[in-house]
């Protein structure tokens, strides 16, 4: 599991496997981000190892951060049966725009109020600000997620 997978959490409250680091005490000039994923990825070039062994559950899904930094996160994901990434009851929204692309199996995505086939081949533009969720019945979906912009 990389350090950025490590990280992740879905909300600041939720514990992580890198909470030993005080995150409050980092100057406001560096980037945590790109600190913590440099720091700790010493392939070169960096090489991140994709797949459910190398994840953890954010979301609701399987994820590993591929880069993140300024202007710009990206992540592949995976849902099995059973998952929803971003329940409706959670309304995740995010306030920059983001790509997804399908890159295995089928699934099913909400952007906003409309629900749309997603599998591989397939990629959504999802606008800021919008609602968007991700689930499957079959065996698996697995996608590549890109945020840009402003505050990504």
């Amino acid at each position: 599991m990389s350090a950025m997978t490590a990280m992740g959490r879905e909300y600041w409250s939720d514990k992580t496997p890198l909470d030993f680091i005080n995150l409050e005490k980092i100057p406001e000039n560096i980037n945590i981000f790109k600190f913590i994923f440099s720091y700790f990825i010493l392939d070169q070039p960096e090489k991140i190892k994709l797949g459910k062994e190398h994840a953890r559950i954010v979301h609701g899904g399987y994820t590993i951060p591929i880069v993140y930094d300024e202007g710009l996160r990206t992540g592949w994901y995976r849902v099995e049966k059973g998952m929803i990434i971003n329940e409706e009851e959670n309304q995740q929204t995010n306030p920059f725009p983001t790509l997804v692309i399908a890159i295995k199996g089928k699934g099913q995505v909400k952007i906003g109020d409309k629900e749309y086939s997603f599998e591989d081949g397939y990629a959504y533009y999802i606008d800021k600000n919008v609602h968007h969720s991700f689930w499957t019945d079959e065996e698996e979906l697995e996608f590549i997620i890109i945020m840009y912009g402003e505050g990504a």
